[in-house]
Parts: C-alpha cells; structure tokens; sequence
C-alpha cells in the first residue's frame, strides 16, 4: 500500500507531498492541472517505467527533480522508495528501510526488491503498464484490438509468452544438435587416423635421451673451478691496489681543504671580537626604542575600542534616520489599503460570474479534446482497414509462391540427402593423405627412420608411396568437384526451406486478417456515432467565450485586491514596533561626544612614542645585527679546535695506505694475472659447447615428448569425443519430446488463467453494475463477451459505460490472479458515462472487495464526496496538491 508521495521538480511540480490512505482514493483536478503525473512518477519508481525521456519528466528550468515513495511492504513494515534524477538520467535509485538503513540500491536491486514484495513473476513495467497502471484511454480500448494484438498485450502477463518463444528457439535449437552430430562424426574419423603414429615417437626419444647422457659425461671431466679460484684472487689484489691508490689522491686533497679552512675561521674571528666593543656603545639606544614599542603596543588596543564605541554610535544615528522614513511610507500604504477596501465590494460579483464561465469553457474544451481524440482515431482506423486489405493481398499472392517453391524443393532433395555422405569421405581422404605425405617425406633419402643409415630398398618402397599418394590427391580433386556442386545445390535448398516457413507463417495469418477487417470496420462505425454526439457540445463555445470576454480579469482582480487588504494588520504592527525601535537607539546615542574627546587624547600619546621608536629605529637594528654576529665567537672558537684534529688525524692516514701499497707490489705479477685468464677462456668455450649440444638435444627430448603428449591428449579426445557423440544424440531425442510438450501446454496454461480471471472478473462487474443478471467472461484469445438475461453481447456492442466497467472487471481479476499487490490505479474511468453511471461506478468500486487501496484519477467531481480520501489538483504556475 502506499501511504505517501512526495514530488520535487517533477514536470509541473516543484514541492508537493500527496498523502493516500486505505480503501478508495480519488485524484481530482482539471485537465492539464497534474495529476496523470502523480500516476507516471508512481510508476517511475516503483516499477521502474517511464513513457518518454528522463529529461522531460523533470520541471523545465531545473537540472534536478526526486521522487520519494512510503510503502508498507509484504513484510507489513514501512519503507522508502527513493529516485533522485537529473537531465543525465537517475543519479540514485534506492529502497530505504527507516530503522535498517537501505535494504536495495541501484535499478536492478530495486526491481528485484519489488518483485518479490509484490510476488511479481513478470518485468514490472509490464506489469504496471497493462494491469495496476493502465494508461488513460487504453482501459476499455485493449479488449476492442483484434486478438493477435491483444495476445501480445496479456501473454506477458500470464507468463505464455516464454512458452511460445521457448517453442520456436528449440527449432533452431535441434537443428544446431543435428549439425553438432555430424561434425563429432567428421572430428573421430580424423582422431583415429592422427593417434596411429605414437609408437615411432617413442623410439627416437630412446636414441635421443642416449647421446644425452654421453655430453654430460665429458661436461663431468672439464674442471674450470679451480682456475678460476687464481683468477678471482689475483682480481682481488688488482683492485685493492686500484683502490688504494685513488685514496691516497683523495686524503692529499682533504688536507689541502682542512689547511683553507682553518684560515677563513682565523679571519671570521677577528670580526666577531671587533662587533662586541660596538655593541656596548649601542645599548642606550636600544633600551629606549624597546621601551617606546612597548607603551605603543599597551595603547593601541584602547585606541581601537574606542573607535569601535564611536563607530557604533554613528551608525545607530544613521539608523534612526532610516527607521523615520520607514515610519511614513507604512502610514502611506494603509491609506492605499483603504481605498482597496472600497474597490472591492464592486469586484466581488463580477469575479464570481467570471469562476462560473470558466468552469463551463473548461467544459467544452473537454469536449473538444475527446472529440480531436475520436477523429484522429477514426483516421486512424481507416488507415488501418486499408492496410489489413493489402495486408491481404499479399498474402493471398504467397498463398501462389508457397506452392511452387514446395514442388522445388522436392525435386533437389534427394541430391542434398547425397552432401552428408559425400563430405564425410571427403574429411577421410583429406586425413588420409597428409598421414601418406608424412610417411612419403620420412622416405625422401632413402635413410632407414629406424636405424639412421643408408637403405637401399627404401627406394623401391618410396615410389610405391608417391604413387599412392598422387592416386589420393586426384580422387581428392574428383571428390572436391562433386561436393561443390551438392553444397550450392545444398545452400539452395536451405533459402527454400527458409524462404517456405517464412510464407507458411504469413499465410497462416489470413484468417486474423480477415476478422481484423471486419472488427475495424465495426469499430469505425462506433467512433463515428461518438463524434456526431460531442459536436452539439462544442457549437455553445462561441457564446460562452463572448459573455466571458465582458468579465474577464475580475477573478484575478478580485485576488490581488484581496492579497493588498489582507497585508493591513502586519503593516499596523510593523508601524507600531519601528516607533518604539526609534525612541530607544535616540537615548543610547547621547555619549558621542565624551568619547571623541578620550580618542583625541590618547592618539596625541601614541604619536609621542611613536617619535621616539623612530628616532631610535636605526641604531636598534645595529644593535640587534651586531648582537647576533657576537652571539657566534664560541662556535668559531670550537671550530677551529677541531679543523686542526681532522689535519693530524689526515696525515696519519696518508702513511698507512702508502705502506699497504709497497706490501701489495711485491705479491702481484701482472703477466701471470693475464696467462691465467687466457686459460680460462679456453675452458669455459669447451664447456659452452659441450652445453649447446646437450640443450638442442634437450630442446629435441622436449618436441618428442610434446608430439606423444599430443598424441595421448588426441587418445583422451577421442575417447571424450565418442561420450559427447553419445550425449549430443541423447539431447537431440530430448528436445524433440520438449518441443511436444510446449506445443501441447501453452493452450492449457492460457485456459486455467483465463477460467480463474473470468470468475473473479464476473463477481467484480455484477458488484459494479449493481445488477446479478450480467455473466462476464475473458475469452481464450483475450476478449471481452457477457450475457445478460440469457442473451449474449460482445464488448464492442455494450455501451461506453458497460465496456468501462466490463474491462475495470477484468484488470481487477488480472492483478488478484497473477500477484499479491492490493492496489490499483484508473486513469479517467468515468469517459463516456452519464452521471448516474458515475455515481454508481464511485459508490461501487468502495465495496469491491480484496483491495486494500484503489485511486482513481479524473477530472469528474463526482467522486470528491464518495471517497474516503480526495486529493485535489490545481495549477497556477506550477501544480499545487489540497488535502
């Protein structure tokens, strides 16, 4: 049930709240004023439907609108629905649950949530569009479109129409096994020819793996190690020496820089001790300038609070002015009030005329959009009628073409049976000579593949091959002839079979056709009585509109003057509390004066002791920069101390590493350094491609044993081949039982839905009709037909009241049948009824029962007292929703 609605920037809302309650709502407004809108935003977000852009539901002007839903859910607890969109699309799509937080977020959590509270079974929008939230004008007219139409309307809605698609696609479905069977027959005659060859592999593997084992025995005898330890170590002493050498240059640059140092500190010195003796001479001066910013910093905040106090007080002067002339603009304007309250004794009546116009123009203007509606759908339906004829035509001429392509098809079948066996030889010569080109290759030069040697009988043995295989390549080229032949015939055999079942679908139809004609025809009779009805209506127009022209504007008049007047007692009593403002700012503003005198005084001290900062500022700022430089002396003083240790400490070093260098020179000999490295260079090339020799044959173990892998897994997918061949036959017997089963249920499930809808609908219709002698039913091809004392009538033969009734019946049975949701939506119900026929219809549907909430939307006033809720919507400017 949904117990609130609150719309933002939606079309022409831009803040509105609509509450519902249980039981019968009622939604009532003119044309034009909103209230479709509250139905389509409802849909929008509860499931997820919406009949135009995204962008044009919003309020012109404005980037971003939200729809908020309260719904008690199938839990019985209460939740929030929320979607906040902008000119881009839906920025957040939620369900909220107000003590657990969100429940579902974005469009697919939210629909899911949605079926299952409803106990949906369908797509949602489906279900709204054509059961909860019918369109206006789409109620009654649905069950008037021939029955193919209608079969796409409601078979979504009982589920039938997975059936019907499942029956056609399992066609396709067969077909793919039939072929899958006939390539797994191709894939194992091919498998058992390659898997022949493995045994000859595993002989050369033997012989490979032998020469393996003789490398790594020579690589065994080759030993590098231990010249390559000598190398190493005299690589060690080399670089040692390298090292030390460029030290010794680094520790001579070091001392030179200490020596620089120490002198530029010596120099740093002097200065320091010559900037003490200054800074003594200074120390007067800096005393007074600190003394000077100090007072100046003590009065300054007393300055700035007095300037504040002045500044205050001056506006406050200022502010009385301002309020007095305030004062008498409110005494101007309740003058104006008073001549307002004259003018409007004389609006009244004629404001009140005005009111009464409109609403009969309003009236009219109906009238005229019901009568446009008529004739465009009166167009239309001829439109239609012309085309079901030609419709007809043709198929009546494929009726013509089916027949011959039939006879055709016959005539080339039996070459097209032929194809199958045909290419099935086809893939056993193809395997046949590539394994006779292998063995033909292996004889080229006449080497035994067993022992590697020369044979001389391997030449007679050869030419017996090459004659083999040239007798199998020309049956091959004699073979690939005919089946070019037996494929086009094959192709054109299938753009037969195809083109045959397309004709036999369309002319299966003629019989629709024919009844659609004649259902257009009588439903072009009816319009055409409905139009003759509303032009008497219409011709009052220019009478009204002439009678309207002579009061025009009084409404609108009326509530200006009336916004003036009710703005008398507001103004009073702004009037009377500014009176009172100004008396009280006056008395506070009689200090100005002893205040300017204290700021005078204490401005001529601060500029005192401002002369004496100035006056002072330069030998302050020598002071302070001396000071600093002084502050230095024991820095520089601890400095020096340790340059003059970092120069003794230097010079020890340098005799170390001279030392270390003689002692290096005499165990090094550069010549036999070189003679060891050439040996072993020698070394490791023999080994390298002793190494080369046993990767290639390594390399050759691997492609072997990669080739009888193959082989095996060729083994396993010839063993996997023949279950699946098993399994895809299995299948293909299945899916014709299947395809049996489907044709045979779809007609039973229409007929057990279309039997429960019909007894619901019949209670429902009797209860709106308030007459027991009526018996509704729902046809199997979605009809409407009724008796009524014994005698039967199609729906196209009852009255427009009759067939709204008969068709709210139906969508109430439909939605009870096929969910759980208790509510209900009528865009406009009452078209085409006269007033008894309304009131009847608003007092019964309060009485229908097993809907927990029914609303109703027209711009018929009937219902406004009959119901137990009525939501009223007007427009002025934007739609405003009264409660």
């Amino acid at each position: 049930m949904i117990l609130e609605v609150k719309l933002t920037n939606v079309k022409s809302y831009s803040n509105q709240k609509i509450r519902f309650s249980p039981g019968l709502n009622a939604i009532i407004g003119e044309n034009g004023a909103g209230k479709t809108t509250i139905l389509e935003a409802i849909g929008f977000a509860l499931f997820n439907t919406l009949q135009y852009k995204i962008s044009d539901f919003l309020r012109r002007g404005e980037k971003r609108g939200e729809i908020y839903l309260k719904i008690t859910g199938g839990d019985e607890r209460i939740y929030e629905i929320v979607r906040k969109i902008s000119t881009n699309g839906t920025l957040e799509y939620y369900v909220n649950d107000p003590e657990t937080g969100r429940v579902a977020e974005g469009t697919s959590e939210v629909i899911e949530w949605v079926e299952e509270n409803l106990s949906l079974e369908i797509e949602p929008a489906v279900f709204f569009e054509n059961v909860i939230g019918v369109s206006q004008g789409r109620m009654a007219s649905q069950f008037l479109e021939v029955p193919s139409v209608r079969d796409r309307i409601f078979s979504p809605i009982l589920g039938v129409e997975g059936y019907k698609k499942a029956f056609e696609r399992s066609r396709e479905y067969e077909n793919y096994i039939n072929q899958k069977i006939i390539d797994a027959e191709k894939k194992i005659a091919i498998l058992s020819k390659e898997t022949e060859y493995k045994d000859k592999l595993s002989v050369k593997l033997d012989g490979l793996q032998k020469q393996k084992k003789d490398i790594e025995d020579q690589l065994k005898k080759i030993e590098v190690n231990k010249v390559k330890e000598r190398v190493e170590r005299f690589d060690k002493i080399q670089s040692e020496l390298n090292t030390l050498k460029v030290e010794i240059k680094q520790k001579n640059s070091e001392i030179e820089n200490v020596k620089k140092e120490i002198e530029r500190h010596r120099r740093i010195l002097k200065e320091i001790q010559a900037a003490g003796k200054e800074v003594e001479m200074l120390e007067t001066a800096y005393k007074e300038y600190v003394h000077a910013e100090k007072e100046i910093s003590r009065l300054e905040p007393q300055k700035s609070e007095l300037e504040e106090r002045l500044r205050k007080l001056n506006e406050l002067s200022l502010e009385v002015e301002k309020i007095s002339l305030e004062i008498e603009m409110l005494q101007k304007k309740l003058e104006e009030i008073a001549e307002k309250e004259k003018e409007m004794a004389t609006t009244l009546p004629l404001a009140e005329k005005e009111k009464k116009l409109n609403e009969a123009l309003n009236r009219i203007k109906s009238a005229e959009e019901n009568l446009k509606t008529l004739e465009q759908q009166s167009r239309v339906v001829e439109k239609e009628i012309s085309s079901r004829k030609e419709i007809l035509k043709k198929i009546e001429e494929n009726e013509v073409r089916l027949t011959i392509l039939k006879q055709k098809l016959i005539e080339i079948k039996p070459m097209i049976e032929k194809r199958d066996s045909l290419m099935s030889y086809k893939a056993s010569l193809k395997a046949k000579i590539s394994i006779e080109r292998e063995n033909y290759e292996r004889l080229k030069d006449s080497i035994c593949p067993i022992l590697k040697e020369d044979c001389s009988k391997i030449e007679s043995v050869r030419e017996l091959k090459k004659e083999e295989l040239d007798f199998l390549k020309n049956k091959f080229i004699e073979v690939e002839e005919k089946s070019k032949k037996l494929e086009k015939m094959y192709e054109e055999g299938k753009k037969l079979d195809a083109e045959i079942n397309k004709l036999e679908g369309e002319v299966m139809s003629r019989d629709d056709v024919v009844n659609e004609i004649k259902e257009k025809e009588v439903l072009l009779s009816e319009i055409n009585n409905k139009i003759s009805g509303l032009k008497s209506l219409v011709e009052q127009k220019n009478r009204i509109e002439e009678e309207l022209g002579s009061v025009s504007g009084s409404y609108e008049k009326l509530a200006g003057l009336k916004a003036e007047i009710s703005r008398k007692k507001s103004i009073e009593n702004n009037l009377k509390m500014l009176k009172v403002k100004r008396d009280k700012i006056s008395s506070e503003t009689a200090e100005l004066k002893k205040i300017e005198a204290e700021l005078k005084e204490l401005k001529d001290k601060i500029a005192e002791f401002l002369k004496i900062r100035e006056e002072n500022s330069k030998s302050f700022q020598r002071y302070i920069q001396l000071k600093e430089k002084f502050s230095r002396l024991e820095e520089i003083t601890n400095r020096l101390r340790e340059l003059d240790g970092a120069r003794n400490e230097a010079d020890v070093r340098l005799s170390e590493l001279k030392s270390r260098i003689d002692y290096l020179s005499g165990v090094y000999s550069p010549e036999e350094h070189l003679k060891l490295k050439e040996e072993l260079t020698n070394l490791v090339k023999k080994k390298g491609e002793l190494e080369g020799k046993l990767q290639n044959i390594a390399s050759g173990i691997e492609e072997v044993r990669s080739e009888i892998e193959i082989l095996i897994e060729k083994e396993n997918e010839l063993g996997h081949a023949k279950k699946a061949m098993k399994i895809l036959e299995e299948k293909y017997d299945f899916i014709k039982r299947l395809r049996e089963i489907f044709k045979l249920a779809i007609p039973e499930i229409i007929r057990a839905f279309v039997d429960a809808v019909s007894l619901q609908a019949n209670r429902i219709f009797c209860e709106l009709m308030d007459d027991y002698g009526w018996e509704l039913y729902w046809t199997e091809d979605f009809g409407i037909k009724a008796k009524y004392r014994g005698r039967d009538i199609e729906f196209a033969q009852m009255s427009g009241g009759e067939q709204m009734c008969a068709a709210l019946s139906i969508r109430l049975a439909l939605l009870k049948t096929t969910s759980n949701a208790g509510i209900v939506f009528f865009d406009e119900p009452t078209q085409n009824m006269d007033d008894v026929r309304r009131r009847n219809l608003a007092s019964q549907l309060s009485r229908i029962e097993g809907f927990e909430q029914i609303v109703v939307i027209s711009h018929d006033a009937t219902f406004e007292e009959m119901v137990e809720n009525a939501v009223k919507v007007r427009k002025n400017g934007v739609s405003i929703v009264e409660q």
